[in-house]
């Protein structure tokens, strides 16, 4: 039930409750950032692109090639590439882990144990209201 709260809370909010590593990919990608789908990320460990179809990858030097923030990979120029591969860490430590977010986890918690004999334990499509408002100011949206 645990996991199911944890993976409920950060669908809804984009948020990752425990520190997890994240590869990503692009094809055919054009411009001078990327916004990481998730928050908070605490680190950019390895940037290779693809010129082209033919090309190897390449990797990507931090501080040179691009510039990370809490939100974005920012490229130093606007840059074209067929193929992106980004490997990042995003989520909260114990310690930064808004307590609004864990009492909703816990409100889930109970709220699945109180009514674990549904069809469906492990599929949560409607939240209690209440849990919806304490997490609705950690939502991270992107466009």
């Amino acid at each position: 039930m645990i996991n199911i709260a944890e993976d409920v809370i950060m669908a809804r909010t984009n948020q990752v409750f425990s520190n997890t590593t994240f590869v990503g990919s692009l094809t055919d990608f054009e411009g001078d950032a990327i916004y990481y789908p998730v928050t908070p990320v605490t680190g950019v460990s390895l940037i290779q692109v693809k010129d082209t179809r033919l090309d190897t990858l390449r990797t990507l030097e931090q501080g040179v090639d691009y510039f990370t923030s809490s939100e974005s990979i920012q490229f130093s120029e606007y840059v074209s590439f067929y193929e992106v591969n980004i490997n990042f860490s995003a989520g909260h430590s114990e310690v930064t882990l808004p307590s609004a977010l864990r009492g909703a986890a816990l409100m889930l918690i109970g709220t699945l144990f109180a009514n674990r004999q549904s069809e469906k334990a492990s599929v949560v499509e409607k939240i209690p209201y209440g849990i919806e408002f304490m997490i609705q100011p950690h939502v991270y949206w992107r466009f």
